[in-house]
């Protein structure tokens, strides 16, 4: 059942040294976006293979949405506070894949897209985990992320991620130093016809 899951999803994270550094940056309850200490602490904690290892576990799981647990009258005592903690874990995994570059962010995008997406009679399916994929894609080197961001805004149905879809654009811009404006230019191919 759903513990089993939240078991095997946490015995996966913890196989490895990825997962003690993964322990130690775990964020708080309510966070939604990094702190700067949080993203200086990722940046020395984590390697090229470290990064490597955490993309291969963003493709391949599933993670669970603790609202699921938390209306599901059939689930086990503890059940709520191991899913929890497995999505806190998830959520630090997800905000160090944009420092694995370029190559993060198709897996990022799939990720956000794949939660953002609609449940008939529920709304997006998990809009904390896809709104920490669109804040890792936000934080990529260069703005690499703007273009699968401004994929997002085009895809969502919802006004309200929509609006914080905007927001991430406009804090990868000013990273940069640019506006959203020419960011969004940048981002769009003109395939020649320009």
């Amino acid at each position: 059942g759903f513990l089993f899951d939240c078991k095997n999803t946490l015995a996966a994270i913890f196989e490895t040294g990825v997962s003690e550094k993964l322990n130690d940056l775990l964020p708080g309850e309510n966070a939604t976006a990094p702190t700067k200490t949080w993203l200086k602490n990722a940046r020395a904690a984590f390697n090229e293979s470290d990064l490597d290892e955490i993309l291969g576990r963003l493709q391949g799981s599933k993670p669970q949405n603790p609202q699921d647990v938390l209306f599901n009258p059939t689930a086990p005592a503890g059940a709520y506070d191991a899913a929890m903690i497995a999505t806190r874990e998830f959520h630090a995994m997800v905000w160090a894949a944009h420092l694995a570059g370029e190559k993060a962010a198709e897996p990022l995008y799939a990720l956000a897209s794949e939660n953002y997406r609609k449940v008939p009679g529920v709304g997006p399916k998990n809009a904390k985990l896809a709104n920490a994929a669109a804040v890792s894609l936000s934080l990529m080197e260069g703005g690499q992320g703007v273009s699968y961001l401004l994929r997002l805004q085009r895809e969502v149905k919802y006004p309200k991620i929509k609006k914080t879809l905007d927001k991430r654009i406009e804090e990868a811009s000013g990273a940069q130093g640019q506006s959203k404006q020419s960011m969004e230019e940048q981002a769009v191919k003109d395939y020649g016809f320009a």
